[in-house]
């Protein structure tokens, strides 16, 4: 389950990127011609991210279905136990209400585990990026020019010609 969901994640982010660029550059696309290109681009990019998702609530749901499976498995042997002993009718009823609660819990203490566990995920990546990630401040570049600076300055153009077609 971390596998994929680490899978996910790492799938995702270059979709995201290149639709962010896409965003942002999308007046050179035009000017150029690369809609179609940049079409094609994002989706295989969405192709490849969805993959892992599939592959993950496939698995979930394998989970889910075993789950349900031993709760039918239990609530059988409870029916059975009740008709064999010759059980009190209110009991069994009870025993499996509580069976029914039981599998609720069980199927929402997975499902918060897995957004737990998704959380925890990104929080590493984020501390691998920021552990990862060279600074790009250099020595010496924190030096704060004076407030008088420019003192003095001069913007000069000369024979400029500009057209437009």
């Amino acid at each position: 389950s971390r596998g994929l969901r680490m899978f996910d994640l790492e799938r995702r982010s270059p979709l995201f990127t290149s639709f962010m660029d896409t965003m942002q550059g999308i007046v050179t696309y035009r000017a150029y011609g690369w809609i179609d290109a940049s079409v094609q681009q994002n989706n295989a990019l969405l192709d490849a991210a969805v993959q892992p998702a599939y592959l993950y609530r496939a698995l979930l749901r394998c989970l889910f279905v075993c789950l349900e499976f031993l709760n039918g498995i239990v609530g059988v042997l409870v029916v059975v136990l009740a008709t064999q002993l010759q059980a009190n009718r209110g009991f069994a009823g009870a025993s499996l209400v509580a069976v029914i609660t039981l599998t609720v819990y069980l199927t929402s203490a997975l499902v918060w585990y897995g957004n737990l566990e998704l959380s925890l995920s990104a929080i590493i990546r984020l501390k691998r990026f920021t552990e990862d990630t060279i600074l790009e401040d250099l020595p010496g570049e924190d030096s704060v020019p004076p407030l008088s600076w420019p003192e003095t300055g001069v913007v000069s153009i000369k024979d400029v010609s500009a057209s437009y077609e």
